[in-house]
C-alpha cells in the first residue's frame, strides 16, 4: 500500500484540527474549556470523518456510509474522551494551555485512527 492514503489523512486530519482550534480559540473566551472543546470537537469531527472516507480511503457512494460513518465517529470519541479528561484534571482557562492539549491529543489519536480506519476499510472493500 502505498502512503498516498496516509499522506491524504494527516492533511485532512490537519485540516480539521485547525477548524477545531479555530472554534476552540473563538468559544473560549466566553465559554469554559471543557464545553468550547467539545463544540470544537463536534464541528471538526463530523466534517473531516466524511471527507476522510472519500479521499484518503477512496469509499464512495451510500453503500455501508453509515457503518462507515459510525466507525469514524466512535474511533473520534477516544480522542475527545482524552481531551475531556485533560482538561478536567488540568482545569484550565488559558487559550493558549487549552491549544496546546488539543494539537498533543489530536496527533496521537490521529495516527491511532488512521491505522484503525484503514484496517477497517480494507476489510470492508476487499
Amino acid at each position: 500500500m502505498t502512503r498516498l492514503p496516509l499522506v491524504r489523512f494527516a492533511g485532512i486530519g490537519t485540516a480539521a484540527t485547525l477548524v477545531q482550534l479555530a472554534v476552540f480559540a473563538v468559544l473560549n473566551p466566553w465559554v469554559p474549556g471543557l464545553p468550547a472543546n467539545v463544540l470544537s470537537w463536534t464541528v471538526a469531527t463530523l466534517a473531516a470523518n466524511a471527507t476522510q472516507r472519500s479521499l484518503a480511503f477512496s469509499v464512495h457512494g451510500t453503500a455501508g456510509l453509515g457503518r462507515d460513518l459510525a466507525v469514524g465517529l466512535v474511533s473520534s470519541v477516544l480522542g475527545l474522551l482524552v481531551s475531556v479528561l485533560i482538561f478536567g484534571i488540568l482545569d484550565t482557562e488559558d487559550t493558549v494551555t487549552g491549544l496546546l492539549i488539543l494539537i498533543g491529543v489530536n496527533t496521537a489519536i490521529g495516527l491511532s485512527r488512521y491505522f484503525l480506519l484503514r484496517r477497517w476499510f480494507l476489510a470492508r472493500t476487499g
